[in-house]
């Protein structure tokens, strides 16, 4: 349903990770989100959507129809956001664990007494 979509709303009070601004956002299709929590560190504010301060129902809108009226700069936050999302994808997750195993491996072992 996020590709029907032309924007996306995340008005928060509080998000510990933002799945839905990630899956929109991997969609291609920008997010104006409350500044809050987990959303602070997906949106990238002017590139791969907004983030709202205090939940401003005037920036919202502002926002909101910023993108609704200028396509070429939804569509360039919508490419932005989609790239950004990779960094969340599970060939990503999964990398990063293998990369980490692949650390403690080369450790030295440490007897325990």
């Amino acid at each position: 349903f996020y590709r029907a979509a032309d924007v996306v709303l995340v008005p928060s009070r509080s998000e510990s990770f933002g799945l839905v601004a990630l899956e929109a956002g991997a969609c291609g299709i920008p997010v104006v989100a409350t500044g809050v929590g987990g959303l602070l560190s997906l949106i990238d504010h002017g590139r791969t959507g907004f983030l709202v301060p205090g939940r401003d129902v005037d920036d919202f809108a502002k926002f909101t129809a910023q993108l609704l009226n200028d396509s070429l700069l939804a569509i360039a936050m919508g490419t932005a956001a989609a790239e950004r999302a990779k960094a969340y994808s599970w060939k990503s997750a999964a990398s990063t664990v293998s990369n980490v195993y692949a650390q403690l491996l080369e450790r030295e072992l440490v007897a325990c007494k």
